[in-house]
């Protein structure tokens, strides 16, 4: 079972309150940030909860498409939400559009409770084959309400409550019910799980992270970095 531990959020508690002091509360202050997980859940341990096996893959893009970008995130994390509007959104324009490039997702949820709440609901979302409207209204919906308007402490509130994900989603699914009962389960803990193993054998120790072309990229990097390495998968 995922075990999220409340002294993560104390310890980046601290330090993002030392960050505000210091820091402009604008779109560049998330930038270059990377959020490093600080948790105690081994490696062994995870091997015990976790569901490889039966694990759904969720895709943005064609699953078909060539080339593959596996990204790590937290749906608190400003510089993953940074990510999805500037390099992410760029990616999809000029290579998972065209079917050059798809990208899977995986959670790696370590700063609040809502981070696990929401990353059990994307698996909830895929069961109804709207995860990628998921993925973009929750990250849409902290952009929009939080980070852009300067409040980067909204990443340690407990901000995406149930309630929220029913009512960003409640366009995007044919049964809301189901969504909303399944959001509530933890039932799907153990693909977390999953996702955090696969993260320690790709040596992801914090959000964002990326893996193409068997390189890691640890943090948000430029659009450069993912051009070249996906440019030298699409050439093989």
């Amino acid at each position: 079972m995922l075990k999220l531990l409340a002294a993560t959020a104390l310890i980046l508690g601290g330090l993002f309150a030392l960050f505000l002091l210091t820091a402009p509360t604008n779109q560049e202050a998330m930038q270059n940030d990377f959020t490093e997980a600080k948790t105690t859940e081994t490696k062994a341990q995870l091997e015990e909860t976790a569901d490889l096996e039966n694990r759904p893959a969720l895709i943005i893009g064609d699953p078909n498409a060539n080339v593959t970008l596996v990204e790590y995130g937290d749906f608190k994390c400003p510089s993953c939400n940074q990510f999805h509007h500037g390099v992410g959104q760029r990616l999809r324009s000029e290579y998972i559009d065209s079917g050059q490039l798809k990208i899977e997702f995986r959670n790696f949820p370590f700063i609040g409770p809502d981070s696990g709440r929401a990353a059990r609901a994307t698996y909830c979302a895929n069961d109804q084959g709207a995860f990628t409207a998921y993925h973009d209204n929750v990250y849409g919906y902290l952009w929009d309400t939080f980070y852009t308007q300067g409040d980067l402490n909204a990443e340690f509130r407990d901000v995406l409550t149930f309630e929220k994900l029913e009512e960003l989603m409640a366009d995007e699914l044919a049964d809301p019910e189901l969504f909303a009962s399944c959001i509530r389960s933890e039932e799907n803990n153990k693909f977390i799980d999953a996702d955090l193993l696969l993260g320690a054998d790709d040596g992801i120790t914090g959000t964002p992270g990326f893996v193409v072309a068997g390189q890691t990229i640890t943090g948000p990097s430029n659009y450069n970095t993912f051009k070249t390495l996906i440019d030298i998968e699409l050439g093989r």
